[in-house]
């Protein structure tokens, strides 16, 4: 009870606040409402500054965040740092603010009298500061840093948290490789515990360094660092010669843009809605990393099952508007679902703890069992999913048959930009009747586990018994297993030694 008041106090204040804020800034949104010209001017060249290629060097952001005094200098003119940040706060609410107005204008007819609307209206086709940019993200890493205070190394981000924070759909500048992991190093709070330390000679390879930072970080408990060795998925493009792999199979390469895993900020403590180790804490191997060879690691993990069928790939249409697409992935998933029941029919023996699991598959499988929440923040998987998922089906029923969609699409849009986050991935169905999504290069025959500690349940591919080590293929959603559900049935824990 205390912490759900905690929680509505916290939603009055934050409420309380954004009302306080928009009073302020009131008459400053009417006045560029009311001279489209200037604001049009505005916003159009403050989207040409943070487009620069300035903003797209790795190194840019340690020295934006450490710094305890910034200045931003273009040209012949300088500004403190904070006018920068507050400048593109205020241009993103009077966006917001002043689209709503358009909106309610264009649908009273009232613009045709009004050019200043037309003006205005064409702000919206051009360049829009956007949150998707690095310039903003910079900022945002700025202020975590400053926040945690020039002492506060305890408090600060670890390294696996910033490395996901600036490479995931998208990556910046480094005329030197290894500036991938050496930028950031005086950001993380975990550096010291990693012992990693810049070393420039040419003998140490930028796969040399990706390596050792990624021993670093799993085996002092950032075990889920494996959702992001995703080079094998990428996606239609080869990359270019000098980026030639060169890595273990369970190394990031963060050369190359990497796509967001299963429930989002899987690195930021309670900002995922995933636990798929459960009460099983990460733990080190007894006899640890001294036994293996230096390109492997060794986790502890449990075994979940194999794969046994997979489907066609999701995703493989850029504007995913396809209708035969979806109608696919989402016909092969309730296939699979099918046959899951028809195991538990035949065997008496049900994979899933709950009941309302098997009836959820469905509907939570094609969108990995999320939700979305304010600004891209990623939660379980509620009614507006299932929702989604009817409307989604009616549609294509509806389609099919030439009728028109229903009225208010809402809802079947939110479930289509959820299906939206999983492209490249492939439903499958284990042996004992799982089903859910894996990596796109999946085969069926390979192992699914989790690692203790782990959010994640990951994808291996190796021989029964295998000494030497199995091959990483990537992380999964296992519908059923997600909040730790076999946590609680003892699972065998043992050495699991990647490679």
């Amino acid at each position: 009870m205390m912490l759900q008041m905690a929680k509505e106090m916290d939603a009055t204040r934050a409420e309380n606040l954004e009302r306080s804020v928009k009073e302020k800034m009131a008459d400053y949104i009417d006045n560029y409402y009311r001279h489209g010209a200037h604001f049009r001017f505005l916003i159009i060249e403050f989207a040409h500054l943070l487009g620069r290629n300035y903003w797209t060097r790795v190194w840019i952001i340690q020295e934006f965040a450490v710094s305890p005094k910034l200045q931003i200098r273009c040209g012949q003119f300088t500004i403190p740092f904070e006018c920068l940040q507050v400048t593109y706060m205020f241009l993103q609410l009077a966006t917001h603010e002043i689209s709503g107005r358009l909106r309610k204008q264009l649908g009273t007819g009232d613009w045709m009298n009004d050019p200043n609307i037309t003006i205005l209206s064409s702000v919206f086709m051009s360049g829009i500061p956007s949150a998707d940019g690095k310039a903003p993200q910079i900022m945002g890493m700025r202020q975590t840093y400053q926040n945690a205070g020039p002492e506060a190394q305890s408090t600060r981000a670890s390294l696996a948290h910033i490395l996901a924070s600036v490479y995931v759909s998208g990556t910046l500048g480094a005329t030197d490789q290894r500036d991938r992991i050496y930028a950031l190093l005086g950001m993380a709070g975990d550096v010291d515990a990693l012992e990693l330390r810049t070393e420039y000679d040419p003998a140490v390879s930028c796969e040399t360094v990706f390596t050792s930072a990624a021993r670093a970080m799993l085996t002092t408990g950032h075990v889920d660092l494996l959702a992001f060795s995703q080079f094998s998925v990428d996606r239609r493009q080869k990359p270019p010669a000098e980026l030639a792999r060169g890595l273990p199979s369970w190394v990031p390469d963060w050369r190359t843009s990497i796509l967001e895993p299963y429930g989002g900020r899987i690195l930021v403590s309670g900002e995922t809605p995933f636990v798929a180790s459960g009460k099983l804490a990460f733990k080190k191997p007894q006899s640890f990393q001294n036994d293996v060879p230096k390109d492997c690691v060794k986790l502890l993990g449990f075994r979940v099952d194999v794969v046994e069928a997979i489907a066609g790939e999701w995703g493989t249409e850029p504007s995913l508007s396809s209708l035969e697409e979806r109608r696919a992935y989402l016909s092969d998933i309730e296939e699979f679902c099918r046959r899951s029941d028809a195991m538990k029919e035949e065997t008496g023996v049900d994979v899933y703890l709950k009941s309302s699991d098997r009836q959820d598959a469905r509907a939570f499988v094609p969108v990995a069992g999320q939700g979305i929440y304010g600004v891209g923040f990623r939660g379980r998987a509620t009614q507006a999913v299932r929702d989604g998922y009817s409307l989604t089906l009616d549609d294509i029923r509806r389609r099919a048959r030439g009728d028109d969609p229903e009225f208010d699409l809402r809802p079947r849009d939110y479930y289509h930009s959820l299906m939206a986050s999983q492209r490249f991935r492939r439903p499958f169905l284990s042996a004992k009747g799982f089903v859910g999504l894996v990596p796109s290069n999946s085969l069926p025959g390979d192992l699914i586990v989790v690692f203790l500690g782990g959010k994640l349940p990951y994808v291996l591919r190796g021989e029964e018994d295998v000494k030497e080590g199995y091959s990483f293929v990537g992380e999964a959603y296992v519908h059923g297993i997600m909040y730790g559900e076999l946590s609680d049935r003892n699972p065998v824990v043992e050495e699991i030694v990647l490679k």
